[in-house]
């Protein structure tokens, strides 16, 4: 699932949109996708999926497990709608309810395997919590709970994973906020900017990090310092127990 290349920085708009069908066999026809990242061996990805306004998904269970948010637009399952800002996640196997979008949506979708879709209880579930959707603009923000960083970073953790320790969460960073130290992490960190921008200097090499751009960051790629004007969200995904390692990188 983490087998990927090293992309320090990815500007996701200038990406082609493909259909979603030839990366999602048996999806409804009418969505696509940009491929953000990828694992060749058991097809896990990252992708922007757009869906169009009136499209319909009957209900299914998917060959992976899923964590969707939602970018922009709206979805609606069954009786329940779907806002922007939402996420959700659901193990392999288990029940996906009939999905539409009214007016168009544009989801960032996080795949641990091809996503096949199949029919319902065709597909072993698998034993993850499932998380039911969340409208995360009604979660209270908490200091970060990885130690080490510069006061101010504020998260709300969607998600743990009980086995890996990993988490999905989104971090907010405020204006004027600096960590002059280099860091590095055990575990691959992979990200989407949501909002705002922050300048770092990643693997001795400067750049820039803007709303709508996406990294992914195998373990132990040093990073730092990192500085933003105006401050920054993003929605962040670590596979393991994150641990904030400043200075020299040590072998052994």
């Amino acid at each position: 699932m983490w087998n990927r290349g090293y992309i320090p920085r990815l500007v996701t708009t200038g990406l082609p949109w493909q259909d979603a069908t030839a990366e999602a066999p048996g999806l409804a026809p009418g969505t696509q996708l940009r491929v953000l990242s990828r694992d060749a061996e058991d097809g896990a990805m990252t992708c922007l999926w757009r869906i169009p306004a009136g499209w319909t998904q009957p209900a299914f269970a998917l060959a992976a497990d899923e964590e969707l948010f939602v970018l922009a637009g709206s979805l609606d399952e069954d009786a329940r709608h779907i806002p922007h800002g939402s996420y959700g996640f659901r193990p392999r196997g288990h029940l996906h309810p009939g999905v539409r979008s009214a007016g168009g949506a544009v989801v960032l979708a996080m795949w641990s395997a091809t996503p096949r879709c199949f029919g319902v209880g065709t597909l072993e579930a698998g034993t993850a919590q499932a998380v039911p959707w969340i409208d995360t603009h009604e979660m209270a923000e908490h200091p970060t709970p990885v130690e080490g960083p510069v006061p101010g970073i504020n998260v709300r953790i969607l998600r743990r994973d009980a086995t890996t320790g990993g988490m999905t969460l989104i971090v907010a960073i405020p204006p004027r906020w600096e960590e002059p130290r280099s860091e590095h992490h055990d575990c691959v960190e992979e990200s989407y900017k949501l909002s705002g921008e922050i300048w770092l200097r990643e693997d001795q090499r400067p750049h820039t990090l803007a709303a709508g751009d996406y990294f992914f960051r195998p373990p132990r790629i040093k990073h730092g310092p990192m500085r933003t004007a105006k401050g920054t969200a993003s929605l962040i995904r670590f596979s393991g127990t994150v641990v904030n390692h400043y200075g020299p990188i040590v072998d052994g």
